[in-house]
């Protein structure tokens, strides 16, 4: 599954304890999935691929983006920090994929 072009966002994992049941740190390469691309938990711990300009990070599936919509993803800060700097706040024209 590859998808493109879905808003890319960061969140902050001190707020609470993951969807998968594991607290992360904003200093990890976490990814929280929207419910469709989460399935339940089936993809706790999987891998994901996010490439924007040229840049390209891998993030552990760790949480779930209750608000994002279908394909989007939401990163650590760093995580994010590894495509663009935070203070662009959402990233259009990324390409995701399971690796």
């Amino acid at each position: 599954m590859s998808l493109t072009n879905p808003p890319v966002t960061f969140y902050d994992t001190s707020v609470g304890i993951g969807a998968c049941g594991i607290q992360n740190s904003n200093s990890q390469h976490i990814a929280a999935l929207s419910s469709s691309q989460y399935d339940s938990g089936a993809h706790c711990g999987a891998e994901i691929q996010i490439e924007w300009e040229g840049n390209t990070v891998t993030a552990t599936v760790e949480d779930l983006c209750a608000g994002c919509g279908s394909g989007s993803v939401d990163l650590t800060p760093s995580a994010f920090e590894v495509l663009a700097p935070t203070s662009v706040g959402r990233l259009h024209g990324a390409t995701w994929n399971f690796i």
